[in-house]
This record gives C-alpha cells, structure tokens and sequence, in this order.
C-alpha cells in the first residue's frame, strides 16, 4: 500500500469554507480541451503555493463544475497528478496535495507524451490499444503470482463498487489499477496507467452510447479476470484480460 505525508494521519476533512476558498482558485475550461490542461492548472497552482501541502482538493464533481469541464477529464487528470507525485488519494478521504520533498521532478509524464503521440498521429491509436493489451495482460498473469490477501481485498472492493450501473465508467480504471499494483513491479504499474488513459478517453464514449450494454459486458469480463486471479491461474488470467482489452478496442472501432 502507498504510504502518505505524516500531515495525513490527523487530518480532517476541511470546513466548507475552506472547499470554496480551494474551489475560487480554479479557471473554467472549455469543454473540448483535454485533461493535459487541467493537470497544469492544479500542478501550477501548488507549484506556486496557493494549494498547499496536506489540502484536500475538492470532488471529481465539484472540480468539473468549477473548470466546465467533464469529470472524465478531471479524473484523468488526477490520475495523472497522482503519478507525477503531485496529489495522493487517500482511500475514504479524498485527494490531497503532497509534499514537495516527495515529488520526483524527473519523472516523465507519460501519459501526456503518449497522448500527444496520438493527437499527432491517429493512426497509432490501434497500436497503444495492442500495447494495452498486452501490457496488461501480462499484469493480470502476474498479479495471479503475486497478488496478496490486501491486493485481492482491493481488487474485490474495486469490483463490487463497479457493480453498480452508474458507477461502472468510474471503477473501471481503479479495477485495473489494482491489477497492476498487485504485481509489485512499480514500472509495468506505470506505463499500464498511463497507456490507460488514451483506452480511457476513447472507451468512455462507446460505454456512454451504447446503453449500458458494454458497461455490463465489461464488468462480466473484469469479474472472469479476477475469478482467475484469485484461483491462481496465471496462463487464463493473461487470456482473459488480453481478450477483454481486445473486446474494447473491437467496440471503439466498431463506434467509430
């Protein structure tokens, strides 16, 4: 599990007073620009001290109606955040602002140069999709190796959350998220993650047009995924994941 700034340990969820005096730092965006946008206003923001170490930000919600933005793009925005060592999420809290001693500045942010990649290129779309699927396949035959009790616990918290029908869009990327934390290798953890969010932006709209019928179909296939993971069987967890990123890039092309 990550461990968080010692400032966490007492910390309590900040007066209402306080979310509005965060919430006005914040400039409203025009719904096409992408989240690359919204990660530098917020890393601009504490980088120049007026969020500062230890504040919680607020909702994925609240942030969207405050930047006019969707909460897709500020999700992806925070994940990327998250691993630029900008914010942590603190399960049951919320997202805070982390310390800057614990920032590694070299850290590249992947997720932008790949996106950019795409923006550049759309014919390479297909090609991140194929290394997302072989990526993560090779996570879940892992994560049926190594996977402990506690990455189990929050592969099925992930899971059950999912359940829910209009939660599904939501914990999907936690679900894989979890997959690949549970693989104990802090590198296939990041590219996995910042590979995901180009999968992310371009799945979300065939899940949102197809009625619920993808997001049903997905959640059946993450629950195969994880059936394998906890029986240990590291050959049918690969499969199953390879054949379920594959069922989602058939379905983005399939809408396009």
């Amino acid at each position: 599990m990550r461990d968080f700034p010692p400032c966490f340990a007492n910390f309590q969820t900040s007066p209402k007073w306080v979310l509005r005096k965060i919430m006005s730092l914040f400039t409203p965006i025009s719904n096409e620009r992408y989240y690359t946008i919204v990660v530098n206003q917020i890393k601009g923001l504490i980088d120049s001290g007026k969020l500062k170490d230890g504040e919680m930000l607020p909702s994925e919600m609240e942030l969207a109606n405050e930047m006019n933005t969707s909460r897709n793009t500020v999700r992806e925005a925070l994940l990327i955040l998250d691993f630029m060592g900008y914010v942590a999420t603190k399960k049951g809290k919320g997202t805070f602002v982390t310390a800057p001693a614990a920032r590694p500045e070299s850290k590249p942010n992947l997720a932008a140069v790949f996106d950019d990649m795409v923006k550049q290129d759309s014919g390479l779309l297909k090609e991140f999709l194929d290394l997302h699927a072989l990526l993560s396949g090779s996570a879940a035959e892992l994560a049926a190796i190594t996977a402990t009790e506690d990455d189990l616990r929050e592969i099925r918290e992930n899971l059950a959350r999912e359940k829910a029908p209009s939660a599904q869009n939501e914990y999907a990327q936690p679900f894989h998220q979890s997959v690949a934390r549970a693989t104990k290798n802090s590198i296939l953890e990041e590219l996995i993650s910042s590979v995901a969010i180009i999968t992310n932006r371009v799945s979300f709209q065939s899940v949102d047009s197809s009625g619920g019928q993808y997001s049903d179909q997905s959640f059946s296939e993450h629950q195969q995924i994880f059936k394998a993971i906890e029986e240990r069987d590291p050959d049918r967890a690969r499969e199953l994941m390879r054949g379920h990123i594959s069922a989602v890039q058939h379905r983005i092309f399939e809408e396009k």
